[in-house]
């Protein structure tokens, strides 16, 4: 085991000053810099902007600072601790600022005055254009000193601090999206031995993040990286890892987030129509790609990155050593997930039902989300309503029509559907807890229900106390309106007794290989915003999970290992070196240490996000920022997922 990095310096408990902080409403303001010797900063809390009402000395320059961005939609939320006495704000990393004197009060009306910009004591040229104004590149994630002088005798000096900003997928200027699906779409087709060459040792193949992925959450122990404590943590640390190599491609890119509650936001509008989901722009051909059609297999033929994207771990040179967990046909997919098709997959359907609205991951979940304080309840929450559903919508599973099967028996639809969406997570369960066995090692020449997970044991002849264990542990919340011949011949489908049913194929979005589909990365972004926004308002329970050690407590999601690594807080995990200070650094992180870096106030993540407003969610009556009372009609949690 790695050496650990060391114990925490605190424990984050619940701070009464970062209580709601009130979002920064800038868009229809400019920042300006208000600088002189006796000049004071504004009470923190009281605005997270600085504005033309701080007293001033009169031989003090004002500046602004703008990139391409804050032009249109106002400077990103800057009112973190670390940003303490940095009256600049937040620059954007590899995005042209434009550093502009707005304000010279020794500047006659009358006349002409020049300026001197330095940036760190090195001289920056004034734009040929505009006397008052430089544009420079910041490029370091660190804090700039800023200094201008005037002719006419003023001048000012402040400091900027310099990260990278992750922004809504649509928001993104067309050519910064172009430029992150380029340097995607690399990685998704450039193998590491020659990435290397181009690009240097720190590159990875996607191939790379499909195993990693698929071994963490489909070993039969249980799952690493869901289900549990190290949910958040985790997932971010892989996305970190990501944007890191694609650093390597592009050091201008960075991970957009997909904020996939303006699309349910469109449903809802359109009379909770799903269709208009998948209308999405970010299913266009050179975006992620559609959806996966019948006629192809349910794989996916176009997409920036999507295009035939194999899921074999051969195509990606990857070693037989390091193949820890593939399905039964060596793909680079869940045991339990037979699929033999070795391309990515997608379905718009999940064992022949739609998604509804009322399951999805809209405004109400992130609203509800934001009203748990504990850490425990937020995460177990946000990764189950947040988070779970837009894995279902993307990736569905076909070939096992649960939804025939249902009429077949007379099953009522509503209750049908709410089984079929949940059935995946239930073969998941099998398999976990021994119930269900997967082949190993599967042929092509043979039927494919020779590769079917089957039901052994006790499980293939239930006794009627056996078959309520078997519904309470693995369908408690499926409605069977207390029909025990219905709770049988369900307990047979799921276990495979019914061949026509037993091979179901799950869309890779759904399965333990999920970062095969390149919606992958800007979909957990989202998740991490929200995490973050609730951090800033302050989380309860810190101290007892980061004191606690390995819990029980910590995992809930089945399997033969109650106590779950990658969810307990002292766990070393695959990760080093993600965070400004660390470079370099080869010790692997504790989950708890990704807990404490990752903590936005330390200004240790290489990001920041641009705002924490939902102005969609506004229009259905929950509050812009997600606190507060709500006047929405559906705010209540989805009906699969309540705690």
């Amino acid at each position: 085991m790695a050496e650990k990095r060391g114990l925490l310096d605190e424990s984050l408990p619940a701070s009464p000053h970062r209580t709601k902080l009130g979002v920064v409403a800038v868009a229809s303001l400019t920042v300006l810099l208000l600088v002189g010797a006796s000049l004071r900063s504004p009470e923190r809390h009281q605005s997270a902007a600085l504005s033309s009402s701080v007293p001033v000395e009169s031989s003090s320059l004002t500046l602004d600072f703008q990139d391409d961005y804050s032009k249109t939609s106002g400077r990103v939320y800057h009112d973190y601790d670390f940003m303490k006495g940095i009256d600049g704000g937040i620059v954007a990393a590899h995005l042209v600022t434009s550093i502009r004197v707005v304000s010279d009060p020794l500047c006659s009306p009358k006349e002409r005055c020049d300026y001197t910009f330095t940036v760190d004591d090195v001289a920056v040229e004034p734009s040929a254009s505009d006397a008052a104004a430089a544009d420079f590149t910041f490029t370091e994630l660190k804090a700039f000193t800023v200094s201008v002088t005037s002719s006419s005798g003023a001048s000012v000096s402040t400091q900027v601090m310099c990260r990278y900003i992750r922004r809504e997928l649509r928001s993104l200027n067309p050519s910064d999206r172009q430029a992150y699906f380029d340097a995607v779409a690399t990685v998704y087709t450039v193998h590491t031995l020659e990435g290397e060459k181009l690009y240097g040792k720190s590159y990875k193949d996607a191939g790379y993040f499909i195993n990693y992925h698929t071994w963490m959450a489909g070993e039969r122990g249980c799952d690493h990286l869901h289900d549990g404590m190290g949910f958040l943590t985790g997932h971010n640390a892989i996305s970190m890892e990501f944007e890191r190599v694609l650093h390597t491609v592009n050091p201008a890119v960075i991970i957009p987030y997909w904020d996939y509650t303006i699309d349910m936001h469109q449903v809802k509008e359109a009379d909770e129509d799903m269709a208009v989901f998948y209308d999405s722009p970010v299913f266009r051909d050179d975006w992620f790609g559609p959806m996966g059609k019948k006629e192809d297999d349910f794989v996916v033929t176009s997409g920036a990155a999507s295009a035939y994207l194999s899921v074999d771990p051969d195509f990606w040179q990857i070693p037989e050593t390091e193949r820890k967990v593939v399905n039964g046909f060596g793909l680079m997919r869940s045991p339990w997930n037979v699929a033999d098709i070795p391309y990515l997959l997608r379905s718009n359907k999940t064992f022949g039902f739609y998604s509804g609205y009322s399951s999805g991951p809209k405004c109400g979940e992130f609203y509800s989300a934001m009203k748990y304080d504990d850490l425990y309840t937020f995460t177990k929450f946000a990764q189950a309503n947040c988070h779970g559903s837009i894995h279902t919508i993307i990736g569905g599973v076909f070939n096992s029509n649960y939804r025939h099967w249902a009429k077949k028996h007379g099953w009522k639809e509503q209750y049908a559907s709410a089984a079929g969406l949940q059935a995946f997570g239930i073969l998941k369960r099998l398999w976990r807890s021994g119930y269900s066995e997967c082949p190993s090692s599967c042929s092509h020449d043979s039927s494919i229900y020779d590769c079917a997970c089957v039901c052994t044991g006790i499980a293939t002849n239930m006794t009627e106390a056996e078959l309520e264990l078997f519904i309470s542990d693995f369908a408690g919340t499926v409605e069977f309106e207390n029909d025990m011949h219905l709770e049988r011949e369900f307990a047979k489908l799921v276990c495979g007794q019914d061949e026509r049913f037993s091979v179901p194929f799950l869309g890779d979005a759904m399965n333990s290989g999920a970062t095969a589909d390149p919606s992958f990365w800007p979909t957990h972004p989202n998740v991490d915003r929200l995490f973050q926004w609730r951090r800033l308002q302050g989380f309860t329970s810190v101290d007892t999970w980061v004191t606690g050690g390995s819990s029980s407590s910590n995992y809930w999601g089945g399997g033969t290992e109650s106590e779950c690594w990658g969810h307990n807080p002292d766990d070393v995990m695959i990760w080093r070196s993600l965070f400004i200070g660390d470079e370099g650094d080869d010790t692997y992180y504790t989950v708890k240490e990704l807990f404490h870096k990752m903590n936005p106030h330390l200004g240790t993540l290489t990001y920041v996000f641009d705002k924490f407003e939902w102005p969609h969610c506004e229009d259905e009556g929950y509050p812009l920022d997600l606190i507060g009372n709500s006047t929405a009609d559906d705010d209540g949690s989805s009906w699969s997922r309540k705690l």
